[in-house]
């Protein structure tokens, strides 16, 4: 897998609670998990590039939860999908164009906007999908916690986070926390969910019997231990790839082997949505 590394550190920046114990209290938050969670986000072609109208429109709205400040963040870029067409008379040499001009304006504004402060640039010379990306970010990840974050994902309401990964270090039952973009119901992807935390957490949480790749906090070992095994050698979709093994007879068998997926959704049964999906096609 061959791939070029960009460093750049610019303008760095600095009722379901069942443990007695109260969390620290970090003075303004900013900077408080510098040394505990780094934030993945992943990117790949999509027609609205060369613009990086979406992205900084991303990166930008991760500010909105204080604890991301000061985090050190890596922005992966997939290998282009040469069988990824965008119109009938688009070809391969105008992706390719029109990919390279994103990149270099993504390196443009890891040295001058500050949203983008604190980043490690990866370029992919090859497409390996989100999961293959994700396992090259990880050699880079000097943090024990990650948080994956999408290029078409905007957050529109603050996380905890100093809490949620608290909680992940009490209770190791806690593996994957993800955040929601839509209102935490049961749906037709979960499937029913319920309140109950296997362990306690220091934040209202959601159990879920589904593993999805959207934003979520999660540990490097639950990577490399659990996930990217799951995925190797052909790195296809997460979830396909995640779910395989506990599919039996058209139904996913999560219920059985919860503690070992360790699946939650962040907030309380019934809350909105605080992420939100835009479409990089029209934006």
């Amino acid at each position: 897998m061959r791939y070029f590394v960009f460093f750049l550190a610019t303008l760095c920046y600095a009722n379901q609670v069942h443990y007695p114990e109260r969390v620290p209290v970090y003075e303004g938050r900013e900077g408080a998990l510098s040394s505990e969670l780094t934030i993945i986000t992943s990117t790949s072609f999509i027609p609205s590039h060369p613009a990086t109208y979406m992205i900084e429109r991303t990166q930008k709205s991760l500010e909105i939860t204080p604890e991301f400040r000061g985090c050190h963040k890596i922005i992966v870029c997939d290998g282009l999908n040469e069988k990824y067409r965008t119109s009938a008379v688009d070809d391969i040499n105008t992706r390719k164009e029109r990919y390279n001009i994103y990149k270099k304006r993504l390196y443009a504004l890891c040295k001058a906007n500050p949203a983008f402060a604190n980043t490690t640039l990866i370029f992919l010379e090859k497409n390996y999908t989100l999961s293959g990306a994700i396992e090259v970010a990880l050699e880079y990840v000097k943090t024990p916690y990650i948080f994956l974050h999408q290029h078409d994902f905007e957050h529109i309401r603050r996380l905890k986070a100093v809490e949620v990964i608290a909680s992940m270090k009490r209770n190791p039952n806690l593996k994957h926390i993800r955040v929601p973009s839509e209102r935490n119901v049961s749906d037709y992807w979960d499937g029913p969910i319920d309140r109950k935390i296997e362990g306690g957490a220091l934040i209202p949480l959601c159990r879920t019997f589904r593993w999805c790749d959207s934003e979520h906090f999660s540990s490097v070992k639950y990577y490399l231990d659990f996930v990217l095994p799951r995925c190797r050698p052909n790195y296809g979709f997460m979830e396909h790839c995640i779910h395989q093994p506990d599919f039996v007879k058209g139904q996913i068998k999560i219920r059985q082997n919860h503690l070992l997926y360790g699946t939650y959704k962040y907030g309380k049964k019934g809350d909105g949505n605080y992420t939100s999906h835009l479409d990089g096609r029209n934006i």
